[in-house]
């Protein structure tokens, strides 16, 4: 995170912290199946708990999402 008047301007000319947008179609499929894999697995779930009607399985797993979610959002910043 870039803050303030002056810190914005050095990292804009000395490129720091840039990410090379002009390739980012070679590493894609590196990056972007492994991270949508879990992403898909959980929703997949979700679906299917909620179509087959198994709330209890479906209450544990919004509490368990619930707890988690309260503990530790507050660490993303």
């Amino acid at each position: 995170m870039v803050l303030g008047n002056i810190l914005p301007v050095e990292y804009g000319t000395k490129k720091l912290k840039h990410l090379p947008y002009n390739h980012q179609h070679k590493y894609f499929f590196l990056i972007g199946p492994p991270l949508l894999i879990p992403l898909y697995f959980n929703m997949h779930i979700l679906q299917t708990m909620y179509l087959q009607r198994d709330w209890v399985d479906f209450a544990w797993y919004l509490s368990y999402y619930a707890r988690y979610l309260t503990c530790y959002v507050p660490y993303y910043g």
